[in-house]
């Protein structure tokens, strides 16, 4: 039967239905030659680009020294499967280790050594991927120069892994394991996943050098090292999730090297197959559903040498992947980071930057957006050099940025110009997000309602996103509550909850977003409440470069709630506050396969210089970093101000927090957040309307605002919108910006 898939004709986005090869097809293709990286067909524009092109000569002659390097000084196929690499961090510090000897494992900041399991083995691990890569270089190296050299090299590391594989035993990420499968075991790695990323470059390798190997070594090498490798691969499957898209990548590729129709098959049509995980991994605004832009280009590492091998064989990418790489350009900050939400380490989006994802994009689709963002740096990559389409540049920016919401994904972009300041590039100088969306389930963070944000084009308040997994810094203060701009409740984590969003709106130079979460039924074991019987809402209003956040709570019953809030910087309040020495110390936990909610969170103890005050309901803060100063103005209800820092990114880094704990049933906190100069702010009334309306006046600068939302209606005090921010001036009341829900919203959960 003849699969069809609708296929992009033209740059400007026309689409037809045309007929892909099947299965069959695409294998019997395969059997005539290399096609993963390249085919014969492919080799004399190559070698043509390689001499003509500066950027295609700088890339391979990078490559030939890697090839070379391995050549000179060749490793040995390790004895054993190597170790999960997010282990290898330092206890104290959480910053990656630095290896002096495959037995010395040196922290870099504090000089703490490390020694024996699972260091060692994370060694080897990395062992294993230089010799993946190696395979890879080497076969290309064969490919474009002819040297037999470059093909011995292959052979010897493919024969060697053919020969040792049999060996490796069965391990998780906690060490030997009893049969396959168990905890995601493998054998030349610690985790399935792993094990398919270090296939598919040996793959890649045996590809490019098979015409080279006699029958008998082919044989040995597909029985000894693909066969069995595969069939580790496909012990798990990990349905909808970054790891399976790795998974089948590793063995569709496998299949075109065997010649099996059946895996290429599976790979791309199963249940869990590519089309499938594009179908149901990516939201309707193009985010991976896992609610991490890191695992957002994760995964597209995956499929993206996956899709380039069947398109030399004449398949075109699914338009539907599209999506995934418009899809962060919304969310790149002033400073060119894209949000770590949830498990995501810093992840920077400049123009230029993701070269890897976007020269394959360009190639794919001709998007001048793409082609734009690939020429504003030197193209030195291995897609531009064997896949890349010349051209993209133009005088302009075809990117302008403004405010937008990401209702599927839950994150609100808020933006705004500091006025008599020039925009510099793409986004303007001020920028807010907030996370309202589905929890992301295993990378999931407990930090509903989370804003961060810039200001005058510098990062002020931010999301810590993660560390390493194994470290046990990640998991009691980078994965908790405390560590987020949120509300905590009853000294623990929130649940693993998803937002409703209520509105979201922009006007001249303002935007706004409201947000709540609800104790709604359990959408699976990933969703729940965020508190038992408390509902929690925010509403956030940027305007130029001043922020009005209402965030509030409300309960039948009396609950300690804590507003959370960090910024960079060293922080003075108005407070006099006294350390804080009686914290009992943390527990170093590190889970690594349940979830996150853990009772009797000790995340306060993951704290440097504790210290808290009494306050009498309002009160300042100031944060001052080089470029910028931050002041928070605050009221609430009487209570307590906790301050201290924590751990940032990179972990050497600090942030300053100060939280405000307070006692009550229902709550409202009001906070106007100003920069440098605007120091001057008085809150003049806190609201809490029977109706559920909520919010409060301010004064900011001589100018007087009122900052209303209603959670439960779509209008507040005759204002149309379910969020309004107003300033009264002589003629009255006016609208600075209000908010509505849209009308495809898709997080009303109540």
């Amino acid at each position: 039967m003849r699969r069809f898939v609708l296929v992009g004709l033209s740059i400007v986005g026309a689409c037809s239905l045309a007929a892909t090869p099947t299965v069959r097809e695409l294998v019997a293709r395969a059997r005539k030659g290399p096609s993963l990286l390249l085919t014969r067909d492919m080799l004399p524009e190559i070698r043509r680009k390689a001499e003509v092109d500066p950027d295609a000569k700088a890339w391979w002659k990078n490559v030939r020294k890697d090839a070379d390097r391995a050549l000179a000084r060749p490793e040995a196929i390790p004895d054993r499967g190597g170790q999960w690499t997010l282990w290898y961090s330092c206890r104290n510090c959480g910053v990656m280790l630095k290896a002096e000897s495959p037995t010395r494992h040196v922290c870099p900041k504090c000089g703490k050594d490390y020694s024996g399991w699972p260091f060692d083995d994370v060694y080897v691990s990395r062992v294993h991927s230089r010799l993946s890569r190696a395979a890879r270089a080497c076969g290309l190296m064969w490919l474009l120069t002819g040297e037999a050299k470059y093909a011995t090299r292959v052979k010897e590391i493919l024969l060697g892994y053919a020969a040792a594989y049999d060996g490796y035993v069965w391990h998780s990420r906690n060490g030997p394991v009893d049969r396959p499968n168990k905890n995601g075991a493998a054998r030349a790695a610690a985790q399935i996943l792993d094990e398919a990323a270090w296939l598919i470059p040996i793959l890649q390798g045996m590809d490019a050098v098979r015409d080279t190997l006699t029958p008998e070594e082919d044989a040995r090498i597909i029985s000894g090292l693909v066969k069995p490798s595969t069939e580790t691969i496909r012990t798990e499957c990990a349905k909808w999730s970054n790891h399976e898209c790795w998974h089948l990548a590793a063995y569709g590729l496998s299949g075109l090297v065997q010649r099996d129709e059946a895996l290429v098959d599976a790979a791309l049509h199963s249940r869990y197959g590519a089309f499938n995980q594009l179908e149901h991994g990516i939201l309707p605004d193009g985010c991976w559903y896992e609610g991490a832009l890191h695992y957002h280009f994760y995964t597209m590492d995956a499929f993206t040498p996956f899709f380039q091998a069947l398109r030399n064989l004449g398949m075109e990418p699914p338009r539907a992947y599209k999506r995934m790489f418009d899809a962060p350009f919304g969310q790149l900050a002033p400073d060119g980071q894209l949000p770590p939400v949830n498990d995501s380490w810093p992840t920077w989006f400049r123009p230029g930057d993701r070269a890897e994802h976007y020269e394959l994009a360009y190639a794919w689709w001709g998007d001048p957006l793409y082609g734009w963002w690939v020429a504003q740096k030197p193209r030195r990559t291995m897609q531009y050099a064997l896949w890349g389409r010349s051209g993209g540049k133009s005088g302009a920016a075809p990117l302008s940025l403004a405010s937008r919401l990401y209702e599927a994904s839950g994150i609100a972009v808020l933006r705004t110009q500091t006025p008599g300041r020039t925009r510099a590039g793409i986004t303007p100088d001020n920028c807010l997000m907030m996370d309202f969306g589905p929890h992301g389930e295993w990378h999931g963070h407990p930090d509903k309602l989370n804003i961060f944000f810039w200001l005058h084009g510098q990062l002020v308040s931010e999301d810590p996103g993660c560390i390493g997994y194994g470290n046990p810094r990640h998991w009691g203060w980078y994965k908790s509550t405390l560590a987020h701009d949120t509300l905590r409740i009853d000294g623990e984590n929130q649940g693993n909850a998803t937002g409703t969003l209520l509105g979201f709106g922009a006007a001249s130079n303002a935007a706004v977003v409201a947000a709540v979460v609800s104790g709604a039924r359990p959408k699976s074991r990933w969703d729940g409440p965020v508190a038992s019987g408390v509902e929690i809402g925010r509403a956030t209003a940027l305007v130029d470069d001043v922020i009005f956040d209402c965030l509030w709570a409300d309960s039948a019953d009396e609950h300690q709630y804590e507003w959370c809030f960090h910024a960079r910087g060293t922080c003075e309040t108005s407070v006099a506050a006294a350390p804080v020495v009686d914290l009992p110390p943390h527990v170093e936990k590190i889970e690594t396969y349940k979830g996150t909610n853990w009772k009797g969170d000790d995340s306060w103890s993951w704290v440097e210089s504790p210290a808290k005050g009494v306050h009498a309901g309002s009160w300042r803060a100031k944060w001052k970093q080089p470029g910028v100063t931050l002041n928070v103005f605050h009221w609430s209800p009487p209570g307590e101000l906790w301050t201290g820092r924590g751990s940032a990114q990179p972990p050497t880094e600090r942030l300053s927090l100060a939280v405000n704990r307070v006692r009550c049933r229902s709550v409202v906190f009001p906070t106007v957040m100003t920069t440098d100069g605007v120091a001057d702010v008085s809150f003049d009334e806190a609201i809490c309307d029977p109706d559920g309306t909520r919010g409060f006046a301010a004064t900011v600068n001589g100018r007087k605002f009122l900052f209303l939302v209603n959670p439960k209606g779509t209008s507040c005090r005759g204002r149309d919108g379910c969020a309004v921010l107003l300033e009264r001036t002589a003629g009255g009341l006016t609208v600075v910006v209000s908010a509505h829900i849209p009308a495809t919203a898709r997080h009303r959960n109540r």
